[in-house]
């Protein structure tokens, strides 16, 4: 679906929620397990809240304000997403084939990854072995970065442990990794929570704007969580999270469907 067989594994960026979760059924060719770093409870919020976007304002409406027409423009309505649309008959079919895993805390993502690792007994010999061209399952990892924020293991040291996980859990199971960093609710979110903190305080988070896989982190873990909420503390020498996981996996960016492909 968004790689062959051969390839690294990947970390796919400009992405966003709905239209991920849409690629992933309405593929017929691959089964997936999407591991959700969330609760169930929280990730639907974040799918509803993406399937129900307005459509930014366009180019033409900026024009007219900024030469001085006031005249009232009425919002854009909500767009109706696929999603919320009823299933096609392919997606029915195709939705058999995709396991959702919702790890709510980095403890639950870290013992869900060894497990895969953990080599099964086979009950039946390999039939499909000469097949070089069949497109392995796919692993896709939603968020990992973020159930890593506010830990201790918020860190060259805890991020790197997590995704060493994750390959040697696609090795042992002979898939495909996918991991996706999905930030359009995390800012919401994060501003939400730090709202009436000036700008610039230490309280106020410093990175709300800045792409995750470039946010730095310190090499070591952080050993105490007594700078509180938002706060960094000393964290020493840093690294950006993107040059911990270029060592894992590929970065890539999401290339659309064309309409007449």
């Amino acid at each position: 679906m968004f790689t062959n067989a051969s390839s690294r594994p990947q970390i796919i960026t400009d992405i966003r929620l709905a239209e991920f979760i849409q690629r992933v059924l309405n593929n017929d060719s691959q089964s997936a397990t999407l591991v959700v770093c969330a609760s169930k409870e929280r990730f639907t919020e974040q799918l509803l809240a993406a399937c129900v976007e307005t459509e930014p304002t366009t180019i033409d409406e900026a024009q007219r304000r900024s030469d001085g027409d006031h005249a009232e423009i009425e919002p854009a309505a909500p767009e109706t997403h696929d999603l919320l649309k009823p299933p096609s008959l392919l997606q029915l079919a195709n939705a058999r084939n995709v396991k959702l895993v919702f790890c709510h805390d980095l403890t639950h993502l870290r013992a869900y990854l060894a497990t895969l690792a953990i080599p099964k007994p086979r009950l039946e010999p390999a039939t499909h072995a000469g097949k070089s061209n069949e497109q392995p399952s796919l692993l896709a990892i939603l968020n990992p970065i973020d159930i890593h924020r506010f830990t201790t293991s918020f860190s060259a040291q805890g991020l790197n442990r997590t995704f060493a996980l994750a390959v040697e859990a696609v090795h042992a199971t002979r898939k495909h990794l996918a991991m996706v960093e999905f930030t359009e609710f995390q800012h919401r979110e994060a501003e939400r929570a730090f709202e009436g903190f000036e700008l610039g305080s230490d309280a106020a988070p410093a990175t709300l704007s800045v792409n995750p896989w470039d946010e730095e982190v310190s090499i070591l873990n952080v050993t105490t969580k007594s700078f509180g909420a938002g706060g960094r503390g000393w964290v020493g020498r840093t690294v950006t999270v993107r040059k911990i996981a270029e060592r894992w996996c590929a970065f890539s960016s999401f290339q659309p469907q064309r309409e007449d492909a």
